[in-house]
């Protein structure tokens, strides 16, 4: 009975949060008004699990908000010793969860999302040209 109940919890995928749910709105930097109907793109990874990064583009509504949901990976605990193994044996390697927000055209270097920061809920921008 103990080593079902041992391979039980060594095999079962337990849910973790890469990023909470994330709502930014997107302002042009001259005069602070919404950028609407831009695409905003999120990317997600949790390095000590995953192997691909995740990328999903919304679209800003018409007051310049954009919502991504929150999201998780499931893995074992087998399966996350494995992944801290090897993400130590990269010297320049990451690890544990990160994510990113980017606006199409735009670049803003302060868009990272990294646990226990807080999440950024406004992104300048030049203003849209003509």
């Amino acid at each position: 009975m103990f080593i079902a109940c041992l391979v039980a919890v060594l095999f079962y995928p337990f849910e973790t949060i890469v990023v909470p749910e994330w709502k930014v709105r997107v302002v042009d930097r001259a005069f602070g008004k919404p950028v609407t109907n831009v695409v905003v793109t999120e990317g997600w990874r949790h390095h000590s699990i995953e192997i691909h990064r995740h990328d999903e583009n919304r679209i800003t509504d018409n007051q310049g908000y954009v919502y991504f949901p929150r999201r998780t990976v499931r893995a074992s605990l087998l399966h996350r010793v494995a992944g801290m193994a090897v993400a130590a044996l990269h010297v320049h390697g990451q690890s544990g969860p990160r994510a990113f927000i980017v606006v199409a055209g735009s670049y803003d270097s302060d868009t990272d999302y990294w646990p226990g920061k807080p999440l950024r809920e406004i992104i300048t921008v030049p203003p849209p040209q003509p």
